[in-house]
């Protein structure tokens, strides 16, 4: 009888311990809680939201360790500093997130700073550029960094224009600490160049006050044209300039993003912008994340957003997956250790000027054609031939 018992008991042990392990690798686990803070209030916000949603369906299907799935938890920054400052403490201080992911402009960055490094969450950042926000994050081994810094964008720039054999560029750019700190690096750099800056201009809005200013400028023609503002500048600048008749060989923006109407209209024709990633990218990744993409929102994302939304999501997910716990420190571990294919190149944490961890670093340039943006440099990307010089306003279409 006491051997039967015995039987019994162990039988239903053992049911009992299969059924755990069924329900552990079927089951939902418990949500890995994400902070995200980003301009859902902005058409920039909303594809990268789209990104990261679609990275989370990818990686729910799976699931990662144990059945766990991924939530994320989205807050507007509006690129308003201050409300990223409360955003930023609901997230951390009441929602108690381990790990914070999003970001745009170096603002909202700045802003949030104090606060992050009171946290310390483990924080795998897509946006800001400026090197005074580098700075705020130097040696922080929790704080990885996707997105280039200005210099790398300055580089980048002066590189495309050394390929075109340009010899004299002027400068429109944006007053205040955004237009002027970009300038002042690429004048920096011009300096070691065969390039000549032969004039610059920083202006507060476009205007008729501009005017004699910009007509200054075409007297003096310059081969190349640098524009650093915003993209609600972009617009009025250029239905400005064609009505001035003002012609160079070759305009170049630096702005964090574009007018939405802005590629369907002809005076972008040919402008040339940095990016870092195009629909028609020759990479395979890429071509998998537009398929992908395409499905799920029947549309094609244009700009690098989107998919820096989905990489931003993705690289965490990977390491959680690959540290195999919540342990923060094999978590960063997993993320130093990172070598992964994307929709915008392999990517690899380095140190750079200042971090620890800095993710994507090179740049191509493109040109807008019939409303669509074609990488034309470096030439192993180049999707179509460049087209320089400009064609004078009264030679287009």
């Amino acid at each position: 009888m006491h051997r039967k018992f015995s039987l019994i008991v162990l039988s239903l042990f053992i049911l009992f311990i299969s059924a755990f392990k069924y329900n552990m690798s079927n089951e939902l686990g418990p949500e890995i809680k994400i902070g995200v803070l980003i301009p859902l209030c902005h058409e920039y916000g909303k594809s990268i939201k789209q990104g990261m949603d679609l990275a989370v369906k990818e990686i729910n299907e799976k699931g990662l360790w144990g059945g766990r799935k991924l939530k994320l938890i989205y807050e507007d920054s509006a690129f308003n500093p201050k409300q990223s400052i409360i955003k930023t403490k609901k997230l951390l201080a009441r929602d108690k997130v381990n790990f914070f992911i999003g970001g745009l402009t170096s603002g909202v960055t700045k802003a949030i700073s104090g606060i992050v490094k009171k946290y310390k969450p483990i924080m795998v950042w897509g946006g800001a550029t400026w090197t005074g926000v580098e700075k705020l994050f130097i040696d922080q081994n929790w704080f990885f960094h996707l997105h280039p810094w200005s210099y790398h964008n300055d580089s980048a720039s002066i590189n495309y224009m050394k390929y075109l054999n340009v010899k004299t560029v002027a400068f429109l750019y944006k007053s205040g600490e955004f237009g002027s700190y970009i300038f002042r690096k690429a004048e920096r750099l011009i300096k070691n160049t065969n390039l000549k800056v032969v004039f610059n201009f920083p202006f507060e809005k476009i205007h008729k006050k501009n005017n004699p200013i910009l007509l200054k400028m075409k007297s003096i023609n310059p081969d190349a044209l640098y524009i650093i503002c915003y993209s609600k500048d972009i617009i009025p600048l250029f239905l400005k300039m064609r009505n001035l008749n003002i012609n160079t060989k070759m305009i170049y923006i630096a702005s964090p993003g574009w007018p939405k109407n802005f590629p369907n209209m002809s005076v972008s024709e040919y402008i040339s912008a940095l990016t870092l990633w195009a629909p028609g990218v020759k990479n395979k990744a890429s071509r998998i994340f537009v398929r992908k993409f395409q499905a799920e929102y029947n549309r094609t994302p244009q700009l690098y957003w989107a998919p820096m939304g989905y990489v931003n999501v993705k690289v965490l997910a990977r390491a959680i997956k690959r540290a195999g716990s919540l342990d923060r420190n094999k978590i960063i571990k997993a993320l130093e250790k990172t070598n992964m294919k994307t929709p915008m190149g392999r990517l690899t944490f380095k140190p750079s000027r200042y971090i620890k961890h800095q993710g994507f670093t090179k740049w191509m340039s493109f040109q807008w054609r019939k409303g669509k943006m074609k990488v034309v440099y470096p030439k192993r990307f180049a999707r179509v031939k460049l087209v320089y010089p400009m064609p004078k306003w009264s030679e287009r279409e």
